[in-house]
């Protein structure tokens, strides 16, 4: 009790005097600590809110800006390029074409008739271009051509009316013949099966040899593939050497060897025909996202693209998106427009094909955007072209039939698409967007690696007699046997017989002898004099990310035992 008292005199004493006293707890400081806290803590919430906000807000206008017009006319854009591509398209004997085969699309006519100004001057009633003066006789007959195609058409009309009437009557009748429909239904699925083994087996030899080789190229080697092994029972029964053997000039030769690999499994696990499921694809040798989505498109028309240089091309142009090859931002865009363009029903084996094949013609590195199928569609064009295109626009007006035309249609769209400005805050693009569209996507400069590649040419020789490295000349390289070695490792040169070859980085020649010596010793042989390496002659190898600078040096290894001839 008398402690208490003192407490309390001491606090009445503190308030008269004014000093401040410190007692045991001071209940009260901690009460304006946790005020203070609090209110720190809600700046704190605002501020982050409101840095969301903007997040979020940017993030709208950049979807808004980037992806609203391909929302919108995602489905006439397939269609126009479909149209396109069944025109113009290649034929290829993986797209199951008969030959002549076309490794190029010919639209050099379509550009001559374009820039040919009679065209213009000779248009029928129905606005259709007429190739020369010859063609004003075919003009008098469109009319009654035009008839007799709307007799036929009513026609037409009739018989499908009366097919379908005819089909209800038999399907009244389908409970007495289920004993005799199931035979065909049983045929017909085993032709299915038959199909999908052959069909996969074409998709997925096709897609392999195409990696990172051109068309032109792949066309022969797939052709005498075929006539070799005609289907994936056949490839199964070789070994991989004859595999090799077919494949020597392609490259990439750990290519073969997963191919083969691939092949067994898929007919001992899943009796020849490829699986319709990604995981189940992406878990073969060899098989990574990409063949796995082919196979699944062409094979099964799964809605899904295959987005390689070609399409990350032409979907950052059409979304006017400008970024880096290779970004993941760039990456994750060119999923979220094969979402987009990928919900409802179509030919989505036809469609990645025309993705290519324009790609590859007329939306490369040099852009015929004038007569691009897409160029309605795309961005970018339209946002380099706007004045002209707005001047063009105006001309157009009202109604056709009492149904707003599609021209139309895209026209307004256009203009919603032209009042919006690119976000400033865009994470989509890089700050620089003033950039041509031949430039785009934008392209890092490749370092290139230098190596120097030592190549070693061992000859065997029972009877070795020479005092003195002038008198080995190179004449005498033709008169012995030599080594080679199998290549295991899994490299460009896989399965290949190989001179023995070390790779060092940048070294002097004094040097080089150690790194010789040391090849000999991996191979468990010695040279008849240590420094007798014989310089024959050097090359520069270039691949498309590595540069060799290639030395070839000769030694004799006597009477060893570990050579056989």
């Amino acid at each position: 009790m008398d402690h208490l008292e003192s407490n309390s005199k001491l606090e009445k004493i503190a308030g008269q005097n004014g000093e401040p006293i410190n007692l045991g707890n001071d209940k009260k400081g901690e009460k304006k600590k946790k005020k203070s806290e609090e209110k720190n803590g809600e700046k704190k919430r605002k501020i982050n809110g409101e840095e969301r906000k903007g997040k979020d807000i940017a993030e709208n206008e950049a979807y808004e800006y980037h992806y609203k017009l391909i929302k919108q006319n995602s489905c006439i854009l397939k269609k126009s390029l479909l149209e396109w591509y069944h025109k113009y398209r290649r034929k290829l004997p993986w797209r199951n074409d008969q030959p002549p085969y076309t490794t190029n699309i010919n639209i050099k006519n379509e550009i001559n008739k374009d820039s040919d100004i009679r065209n213009y001057f000779l248009k029928t009633q129905d606005n259709t271009k007429l190739d020369d003066k010859g063609d004003k006789k075919k003009q008098n007959n469109i009319i009654q051509i035009k008839n007799n195609v709307n007799d036929n058409n009513n026609n037409n009309i009739e018989k499908t009316q009366t097919l379908i009437f005819l089909d209800n009557k038999i399907l009244k009748y389908e409970n007495l013949n289920k004993q005799i429909e199931s035979i065909p239904k049983l045929i017909n699925q085993n032709e299915e099966m038959e199909k999908l083994k052959l069909r996969g087996y074409q998709i997925y030899i096709s897609e392999v040899m195409l990696q990172q080789t051109k068309v032109a190229t792949v066309l022969n080697y797939y052709l005498k593939w075929m006539n070799k092994w005609p289907t994936i029972f056949d490839l199964t029964k070789s070994n991989l050497d004859d595999i090799l053997t077919e494949w020597k000039g392609l490259g990439y030769y750990n290519r073969a060897k997963n191919l083969l690999e691939c092949c067994k499994i898929v007919v001992n696990k899943y009796n020849g025909i490829f699986p319709n499921n990604l995981k189940l694809l992406k878990d073969l040798p060899g098989i990574g996202n990409y063949t796995a989505k082919a196979i699944s498109i062409h094979l099964y028309n799964s809605k899904d693209i295959c987005i390689d240089t070609n399409i990350i091309r032409i979907f950052s142009r059409i979304t006017d998106t400008i970024n880096y090859y290779g970004s993941t931002i760039l990456s994750q865009h060119c999923e979220e427009v094969s979402k987009i363009l990928c919900t409802d029903a179509c030919n989505y084996s036809d469609f990645n094909q025309a993705l290519m094949d324009l790609g590859s013609s007329i939306c490369n590195t040099s852009p015929q955007c004038s007569i691009c199928p897409l160029n309605k569609y795309c961005l970018i064009y339209l946002k380099e072209n706007k004045k002209n295109i707005k001047n063009k626009r105006r001309k157009i007006n009202g109604k056709i039939n009492g149904k707003i035309n599609e021209k139309i249609k895209i026209t307004l769209e256009i203009n919603q698409v032209f009042n919006l400005d690119h976000p400033n805050n865009c994470t989509l693009c890089v700050k620089d967007r003033n950039v041509d569209i031949k430039l785009v996507p934008l392209a890092r400069s490749k370092k290139k690696t230098n190596k120097i590649c030592l190549i070693l040419i061992i000859k065997k020789s029972d009877n070795y007699k020479v005092n003195t490295k002038e008198n080995q000349n190179k004449e005498q390289l033709d008169d012995y046997n030599y080594l080679m070695v199998k290549n295991t490792d899994s490299n460009l040169f896989l399965m290949h017989y190989l001179f023995p070859f070390i790779l060092i980085e940048n070294s002097t020649p004094e040097v080089y002898n150690m790194h010789l010596n040391s090849l000999l010793y991996k191979l468990n042989l010695n040279n008849t004099k240590s420094d007798s390496f014989i310089y024959v002659g050097n090359f520069k190898h270039v691949f498309s990310h590595l540069i060799y600078d290639t030395y070839i040096y000769t030694c004799f290894v006597q009477n060893s035992v570990n050579i056989k001839t």
